[in-house]
Parts: structure tokens; C-alpha cells; sequence
């Protein structure tokens, strides 16, 4: 038996997962083929991490047409559905290959179809047509790989049937990190926090994301103004880049002694960061950047604001983080809070710890692998 999934393009992150996916279905007998191919040229400009050779599956080379500004995708693999048992595409509007399979599905019942996605653009208008013709097609297909238990509820709430639908926890392979992030010692806490001027028991807060108007900077700036005011000993760190790190590029130059904007850090520069902070701030959108937070144990401390990615559902108040309204005073009396409670502090890095082992990509590859034995075992809709 086969299973084709299409991706329009792939990240490096994701390799780990498809080489467990793979493993799991070669020992039931089942071949995975992954076919992908690169961005568009405006998405090269922020995605740099896309698989660029064959190392976990077979490259192809997308088609792209822009229609008023909008890229369109085709990607040329139609000639090999027929040899799928079952086919796994990314749902999305500008994806026309998805169309010509569920034209293709008019006609043949081989090969079942599956969307694996969000359930809905988060950052987008849920009301604008994009979406509602988003919502129509998407109740099409056999089944949906959704990436976690929030899309899942929109899919069903929808009227899919939610016996056709399976919740992977989408995640990033942060096992290495979190070895790499218990191995870290004192001493080497001690000597990033004095490079930095800060002192042992000083409370230290962190940023780690990519800076853009999403994020809501100008909320976090101005709450981190309101914390040093009220709370001298305060450090903060903010790690990143994007079309808004001016604003951090300045902060910083205004508020030299307590606030260090490092720019860029990867791997396990960015992890010893994350080693000498207490908790993380991002009040705007929160998507995979939470498992950072719980592979590290650091806390994070968002709003409810209505943009975040599927992974927020990952986040339970108080548990293993804290999400406030939108509201600055309760935003910055949250993080002056745990500036001085230790042990409130203590008890969501402890909710930080679960989290971390729940939300695994061994736990993801089961998930995905189920799915497919499911879809495989259903008559087609």
C-alpha cells in the first residue's frame, strides 16, 4: 500500500518527523512517498529554512502564477495519484493541484483523499470569502489530519464527521533541545547572565520570535516599561529579527542597562538564552513558538487576542502558562507577579515540564500513523 503526501514546500524542522512517520508505516507494510517543492519568491524573503534537496523525500518544481499580487501553485504530480492508496494534501486555497484532485474524486473512488491542515487561516478574516469558500471545499475530501484538538473542534463545529478526523498535536522535534537544555550547568547560566550585567537572583524575562506587527511589539514594549518601573530588578532579553526589530533596535538603545536585544540566535545559543529567563512574553500571535516555552520550562505569558495559531490550545491558563486579556495593567501586574512569587513561578514550569513530554513529535508520527490506518479501514464518503 501507498501513501502520497504533497507539500508545496517543506521545512528543514519537519525531517525528523517524516523519517518516524516513515518508519512507523514501512513496519505495517505501507510506503510513504513525500513530494515537495520551494516557496514563492515573496515567501523565500521570510522562509529560509525550506528543504532545498532530497533528503526526506522527492523534489519538484511548482509552477507558480500571480494573479493581483497573489501567488497560485501548481504542483505537477497528478500523474502520480494513481498509484496511491491514499493521497495527503496541504489544505489551502492557492494550492491548484488540490482542486484537480477533488475534480479527480468525481470520477474514481482510488484514491481516498485527506487534507491536513488548521481548519482555517487563524490569522485571517473568518468571514471574508476566502474563508467561506475555504470552509465549502474543505468538507470534500475523506478525511482530515488536523494539525491539533482546536482544529479539530472548528472542522467538526463545521459538520465533518468527527470519526474522520485525527489530531496530531502538531510540534518540532525538540528532543535534542530539551537534552541539550537539561545538560546546560550553572556555570554556564552564570556566565551569560554576567556578560549581560545580570546579577544571580535578578528576574529575567525573554522574547523569542519572529518581530512583526502580529506579535503586538508595541504592547510588549510599553508593558515592559510599566515592569521596570515598579520592578528595578527587572532584565529582559529579546531574540529575533523581522520588519519590526527597529523598534527593539531603538528600545534598546534607550534602555541599555536592563534591555538586551541580541537579534538572531539558533540552536544552542538560543537555548542558553532561554536557560537564564524565568518566563516568555509574547502578548501577540503564539503558533509552534510555545514549544520552546515548554522545552525550556519558561513560562508563557500571551492575551487572548484572535490571532494566534492552532498550538495555543496547547496553553492552559495558570497550568502551564498564563493568557490574560488584552489589557495592559492586567498584561504587566501578570508578569510583575511572577517576578516575585516563586512559587506560582515554580508550579507552571512545572506544567511546562508535562507539556513538553506531551507534546512530542513521537507522539505526532503515532498520531499521523493512526490516521492513516483509519482512512485506509473507512469506505470512501
Amino acid at each position: 500500500m501507498k501513501v502520497l503526501i504533497v507539500k508545496r514546500y517543506e521545512r528543514d524542522f519537519r525531517i525528523p518527523f517524516y523519517r518516524l512517520l516513515k518508519k512507523k508505516l514501512s513496519e505495517r507494510g505501507i510506503d510513504l512517498e513525500l513530494h515537495y517543492g520551494e516557496p514563492d519568491e515573496e515567501e523565500k524573503k521570510s522562509i529560509r529554512d525550506y528543504i532545498k534537496d532530497e533528503s526526506i523525500g522527492k523534489k519538484v518544481k511548482n509552477k507558480y502564477f500571480k494573479i493581483k499580487g497573489t501567488y497560485l501553485c501548481y504542483q505537477p504530480c497528478l500523474s502520480l495519484v494513481s498509484k496511491a492508496d491514499v493521497v495527503v494534501v496541504q489544505q489551502g486555497n492557492r494550492e491548484l493541484f488540490n482542486y484537480a484532485l477533488l475534480f479527480r474524486r468525481l470520477f474514481f473512488k482510488k484514491p481516498k483523499l485527506a487534507f491536513w491542515g488548521h481548519g482555517r487561516n487563524f490569522q485571517g478574516n473568518p468571514k471574508s470569502l476566502k474563508e467561506k469558500f475555504k470552509y465549502w471545499y474543505s468538507n470534500k475530501v475523506d478525511f482530515w489530519i488536523a494539525y491539533n484538538e482546536l482544529s479539530k473542534k472548528l472542522l467538526v463545529d463545521r459538520g465533518f464527521d468527527p470519526n474522520r478526523i485525527v489530531a496530531i498535536n502538531n510540534t518540532i522535534d525538540s528532543k535534542s533541545q530539551i537534552e541539550y537544555y537539561d545538560s546546560i550547568t550553572e556555570s554556564q547560566k552564570t556566565a551569560l547572565k554576567e556578560q549581560y550585567g545580570i546579577k544571580p537572583n535578578e528576574p529575567v524575562g525573554i522574547f523569542c520570535a519572529s518581530i512583526y506587527h502580529d506579535k503586538q511589539i508595541d504592547f510588549l514594549l510599553n508593558a515592559l516599561s510599566v515592569v521596570k518601573a515598579k520592578v528595578p530588578s527587572f532584565k529582559f532579553l529579546m531574540v529575533g529579527k523581522g520588519v519590526e526589530d527597529y523598534k527593539a533596535v531603538e528600545y534598546a538603545k534607550n534602555n541599555p542597562d536592563w534591555f538586551f536585544y541580541v537579534g538572531n540566535k539558533f540552536h544552542e545559543e538560543k537555548i542558553l538564552y532561554f536557560s537564564i529567563a524565568d518566563f516568555q512574553t509574547i502578548p501577540g500571535a503564539v503558533g509552534l513558538n510555545i514549544i520552546d516555552s515548554f522545552s525550556f520550562r519558561c513560562p508563557l505569558i500571551t492575551t487572548k487576542i484572535d490571532n494566534h495559531g492552532p498550538e495555543i490550545s496547547y496553553l492552559k491558563s495558570h497550568e502551564n502558562g498564563i493568557m490574560t486579556d488584552v489589557n495592559l495593567e492586567e498584561y504587566t501586574n501578570t508578569i510583575i507577579t511572577l517576578t516575585s512569587d516563586k512559587t506560582q513561578l515554580n508550579r507552571l514550569k512545572q506544567g511546562c515540564s508535562e507539556a513538553r513530554d506531551f507534546y512530542s513529535i513521537e507522539n505526532m508520527a503515532n498520531n499521523f500513523f493512526n490516521g492513516v490506518l483509519t482512512l485506509l479501514s473507512k469506505p470512501h464518503t
